[in-house]
């Protein structure tokens, strides 16, 4: 029974040696970030001669490259190492190498138990693959060495790539600002935005809306909540470059097959936009919309599902109170030449005459600085006879029967627009045409302001 026991713990010994001699690197994240690897392997025994002077401790891998793939074994270096005296790194080659023979001075006349210590001094020249890979290496004695023995001689180097995919550098948020009129005319706006990601699965990139619509808050005091689509908005990536997609609830592919790239990191640029006809289709109010993106970073491959990261994005389109009010001409002749004119009154129609743009719902009040039309100092007629309203097929205008010098509301309550035109009619009605009679001929002024509004 003791017997049995013996050998048993004599075999698990055994394993755990063998396994010991067998240097594995761990090829992940933080190995990658920190750019080398080293990795120490126990259990190595030399024996001394038994006639002859020191020898040489050779090393030696199996062909170029590990299998399978190509990873150069000359990456890779390997030392002797006894407590803390560490050999002269050599890089591994297909060719027998020696090692450094004053570990054999150090192991002396006895001999003894050594490890070795292999490292990866530079990470970022390979493009590390996810999988396992594998070089057979071979231990031998140089020299003229009656006796002398290295055990084992062979040893499996093994590089072990965990799939995994991650994000470098966060984008952070898209914020469209629709700051400036020029984006509700001829400008569409985009964003630009850079990622760095790090993975060692080929690279597919999936986005999506989460929702289908936008969360409106911030917009004006009882103005109903506009519904705002997310397929407004288009992206695509630039580099590398890609088809342009419409945002939607159903994941689309934003980024091309990316393949390992050397030192795993590769900048994706991304290009968010959203045209002026969509901006004023779904964006022409004044507020905040805002939704997220689900952006799946998988492996292209379908190998290593596990790999797959999720990220959310969050996207704003913040709309500010814009408001622009233009008048085509700044001079308006009214002349009362005939007696028909004093008899029927005169009226004159200016197309066009106002042009509003408004991010909020507007009004637009009108009104005379003064309250007479005046010829130089010496002669006036009340501005009250000027009526100011809606030109020939205008609608949505109000008309001010009077024109004082108090605002009066000539437009009231009209939704958000851009560029909108109103035609003015300015008349003086035949009742009004008596405050004229016995006045000096002349050309009587005035200045009328428009102003604009929000609700």
């Amino acid at each position: 029974m003791l017997k049995s026991s013996f050998i048993t713990s004599f075999f698990m010994l055994l394993s755990q040696i063998l396994l010991a001699q067998n240097p594995t690197f761990t090829i992940n994240e933080a190995a990658l970030i920190a750019g080398q690897l080293t990795v120490d392997a126990s259990g190595y025994n030399y024996t001394p001669p038994t006639l002859g002077l020191f020898p040489s401790i050779t090393i030696a891998g199996t062909g170029s490259t590990l299998t399978p793939g190509t990873i150069p074994i000359s990456s890779f270096t390997a030392a002797t190492l006894k407590g803390s005296t560490v050999g002269t790194p050599v890089a591994l080659s297909s060719t027998a190498t020696p090692l450094q023979t004053d570990l054999l001075a150090l192991l002396g006349a006895g001999g003894g138990l050594f490890s070795m210590r292999y490292s990866i001094a530079s990470l970022s020249p390979i493009a590390w693959t996810a999988g396992s890979y594998t070089n057979a290496l071979k231990f031998g004695i140089s020299g003229v060495a009656l006796g002398a023995d290295i055990t084992p001689k062979n040893a499996t180097l093994t590089v072990t790539v965990p799939a995994f995919i991650s994000v470098v550098t966060d984008p952070g948020d898209l914020e469209f600002l629709i700051n400036d009129l020029k984006y509700l005319r001829n400008t569409d706006i985009s964003l630009t935005k850079t990622t760095n990601y790090r993975f060692t699965v080929p690279l597919k990139i999936n986005l999506k809306s989460n929702t289908a619509t936008f969360t409106f808050t911030n917009g004006y005091t009882n103005v109903p909540a506009p519904t705002t689509n997310f397929n407004l908005v288009t992206a695509k990536t630039t580099t590398p470059v890609n088809t342009q997609i419409n945002l939607s609830t159903t994941a689309q592919a934003f980024l091309p097959t990316l393949a390992v790239p050397t030192g795993n990191t590769s900048n994706v640029t991304a290009q968010y936009t959203i045209s002026t006809a969509n901006i004023l289709a779904g964006f022409i109010n004044k507020g905040t919309y805002s939704g997220t993106l689900n952006m799946e970073l998988s492996d292209a491959t379908s190998a290593y599902p596990a790999a797959t990261n999720n990220k959310t994005v969050n996207m704003r389109v913040v709309v500010s109170d814009l408001s622009e009010l233009s008048i085509s001409t700044s001079s308006i002749n009214m002349q009362l030449s005939t007696a028909a004119n004093y008899k029927n009154g005169i009226f004159l129609d200016v197309s066009n005459h106002l042009t509003v743009s408004k991010t909020t719902p507007y009004s637009i009040t009108v009104m005379a600085t003064d309250a007479n039309l005046k010829l130089g100092t010496t002669s006036t007629i009340p501005v009250n006879i000027l009526s100011i309203g809606p030109a020939a097929g205008q609608s949505n205008v109000n008309t001010i029967s009077a024109l004082t010098t108090s605002p009066q509301q000539l437009v009231n309550g009209s939704a958000p627009t851009i560029d909108r035109n109103i035609g003015i009619r300015y008349a003086i009605n035949a009742s009004q045409t008596q405050a004229l009679l016995n006045k000096p001929a002349g050309i009587y002024s005035t200045t009328i302001t428009y102003t604009l509004t929000g609700l």
